[in-house]
Order: C-alpha cells, then sequence, then structure tokens
C-alpha cells in the first residue's frame, strides 16, 4: 500500500531549521565563560557597595559634613571602576562582542539624574530631615533595580544560561521593592542604607555561589 504524501511532508524535518535550533542550545554558555572572572566580581561589589552604603548609614547617624559622604562614594566608585576596567581588559580579547555596558549605564546616570532635576524641588520642599534622604534614595534604588533588570534580560540576548540571569533577575526585583518601602516606613528612613548594604552582600555572595564555574 502506497504512503500518502501528505504523512511525507508531517513527517519531514526542516534542515536548516534543525541546524538554527541546535546552534542555539550550543551557543548558550555561563556568564563565567563569556566574561571570564566576572563571577568573582560578585564579591567586589558585595564587599565595596555593601561596605559603603553601611558606611553612609554611620555618616548620616553621626551627622557628619556632606564631604564624608561624597569621599565615600567616591572611593566605592574609584574601586569597582578599576576592578571592572582591569577584567574588560583582560578578557577584551577572548570574550565576544556584545553589549556597550558603559553606554547602558551612561544612560541610567543621566535618566537619575534627569528626575532629580524633574522631582528635587518638590521632594525638597514637602520632606525634611531623613525623609528627604529616604525618597532620593529610594530613587537610586528604583534605578539601580531597573539597571539589574535590564542586565538580566540584555545577557538573555546574548544566551547566557538562566542560571547566571537569575541575580540579576532577584537583585532587580528585591531593589524596587525596598525602593517602595524606604520613603515610608521610619526604620528604613533612618537606617535604609545599611539594610540595603547589608542584603546587598548577602546577594552578591549568593549569586558568587551560584554562577561560579566548579
Amino acid at each position: 500500500m502506497s504512503k500518502d504524501p501528505a504523512d511525507d511532508s508531517e513527517d519531514a524535518v526542516d534542515p536548516d531549521a534543525l541546524r538554527a535550533d541546535l546552534d542555539a542550545i550550543k551557543s548558550a554558555m555561563g556568564l563565567e565563560q563569556r566574561y571570564p572572572g566576572q563571577a568573582r566580581m560578585w564579591l567586589l561589589y558585595g564587599a565595596a557597595i555593601g561596605l559603603a552604603a553601611i558606611l553612609k548609614n554611620v555618616a548620616f547617624a553621626l551627622e557628619l559634613p556632606s564631604a564624608g559622604y561624597v569621599g565615600i562614594w567616591f572611593a566605592l566608585v574609584a574601586v569597582v571602576i578599576g576592578a571592572q576596567w582591569r577584567l574588560v581588559s583582560r578578557t577584551s580579547g577572548v570574550t565576544a562582542p556584545g553589549v556597550d555596558w558603559r553606554q547602558l549605564f551612561t544612560v541610567m546616570v543621566v535618566a537619575l539624574i534627569t528626575l532629580w532635576a524633574s522631582v528635587g524641588d518638590v521632594v525638597g520642599n514637602a520632606t525634611t530631615g531623613a525623609e528627604r534622604g529616604a525618597h532620593f534614595f529610594s530613587h537610586v534604588l528604583v534605578f539601580l533595580g531597573l539597571t539589574f533588570l535590564v542586565v538580566g534580560i540584555v545577557l538573555g540576548t546574548e544566551r547566557i544560561e538562566l542560571r547566571d540571569r537569575l541575580p540579576f533577575y532577584a537583585g532587580g526585583a528585591w531593589m524596587l521593592l525596598l525602593a517602595g518601602f524606604i520613603p515610608h516606613v521610619r526604620t528604613l528612613q533612618l537606617g535604609g542604607w545599611a539594610v540595603f548594604g547589608a542584603l546587598f552582600a548577602l546577594h552578591s555572595l549568593i549569586a558568587y555561589l551560584v554562577t561560579r564555574e566548579d
């Protein structure tokens, strides 16, 4: 009995489509494979940002002058940028070309400054002391959380494994949640920086354990 041609069409496999699917599966890789040494950066980020956030809260409690706040964050930026720049320069010839991260973070910082320029006077006139600082800190957390989520999405387009993207998704989620509470809870208005610092340090340690290559 002859075979129905319709069955042949249903069973036929498009070799080009199959090859594309196999290439997609094989091209998925870990963050450490695409950016060697990046997993260890979680430890640096956790220590530097966590410590800086806690010190900022101490400076606030001791009512240190504004120069103290500026000094803390300038030291943080110098350490993080210096380490990341060294990592990128070492791996620039190894990794595949991808997103220009400097452009991404520059856009986020410019957006944050624009927000402050837009609502700064309103927040300043409507709040005082710790409450005002909490509002501005919540803005920082919103943009930091959004940046984490965007990075996770971008890494997905670079076919980075889900395991290595989860710390960005989870980090963005809890930062946005914390940002929503900080301006409205008195305890967080006074100690929000320290809470964030401790949570970020813990998050970074877990992220390192998840993304490191055994």
